[in-house]
């Protein structure tokens, strides 16, 4: 059994040249987007719940930055009651494996220069992407794009805990000693491209956050999930993806 470890909510109001913008399909690989689909975790409604608290009633368009295929994208319309849900992401793989839903719609797109008005969304919401971006210039094209008073939600999951106790050991020494997982990104014996170590932290070392918006609030969830075999995809009993990840180096 795995304990799907402290997801982290981060609420913002006002007051991708990285990875994700590499001019290439980091899931283009036959099967990836397909699998990704399936095995990719789902948020619980406990999330929205909390985004929905900071939400004006009139909801009438949320964007969704590396929406994959639609994990977050979908609840924004059936469980916030947004009347126009944009999901961008560079890749148009993910995209053409993304969930299809009255409402929402996907385009491939660049998180630092995104094709929208200005004060045109009441919301943006970013899930276990942050950690790939430039703040800085993320940062600032949120705020250029939301109205005043909207909501930047940032989402993400740390490591799982597995509750066996001997290869929870194991996995969590592979995460931080082999891995790096900890250390910053470029930093001797981190094998990630992206600062991981951000997520684990809930973004506590992220002054940006404190510096470029009116109110922030962080909450972690608790939440504990029996992983299941799902037959019939390429990535084995419990699933596995393969992609941008340190334990593919």
């Amino acid at each position: 059994m795995f304990r799907f470890g402290k997801r982290q909510v981060i609420r913002c109001q006002r007051r991708w040249s990285s990875t994700v913008t590499g001019g290439f399909d980091l899931f283009g690989n036959e099967g990836q987007a397909a699998d990704y689909a399936v095995y990719r975790p789902q948020y619980s409604a406990n999330v929205f719940s909390l985004i929905h608290q900071t939400l004006p009633l009139e909801r009438k368009m949320a964007l969704d930055i590396g929406t994959g295929t639609g994990q977050v994208a979908v609840p924004l319309r059936t469980k916030l009651g947004f009347e126009r849900v944009i999901g961008i992401d560079q890749s148009s793989e993910q995209l053409s494996h993304a969930k299809p839903q009255e409402g929402v719609e996907y385009k491939v797109g660049d998180a630092y220069s995104l094709d929208l008005p200005d004060n045109s969304a009441s919301l943006i919401t970013i899930a276990q992407a942050l950690h790939w971006l430039d703040l800085d210039r993320f940062f600032k094209e949120v705020k250029r794009v939301l109205v005043e008073g909207g909501t930047l939600a940032v989402m993400g999951y740390s490591i799982p805990e597995v509750l066996h106790e001997k290869i929870g050991v194991l996995k969590r020494q592979f995460y931080f000693d082999t891995l790096g997982s900890h250390l910053p990104v470029g930093s001797e014996g981190c094998y990630w491209d992206c600062d991981r170590h951000l997520v684990d932290s809930g973004f506590g070392e992220v002054q940006l956050f404190e510096e470029e918006f009116k109110s922030v609030d962080r909450h972690w969830i608790y939440e504990e999930e029996e992983a299941q075999p799902r037959n019939g995809t390429s990535g084995g009993p419990t699933g596995r993806i393969p992609g941008i990840s340190a334990e593919d180096s």
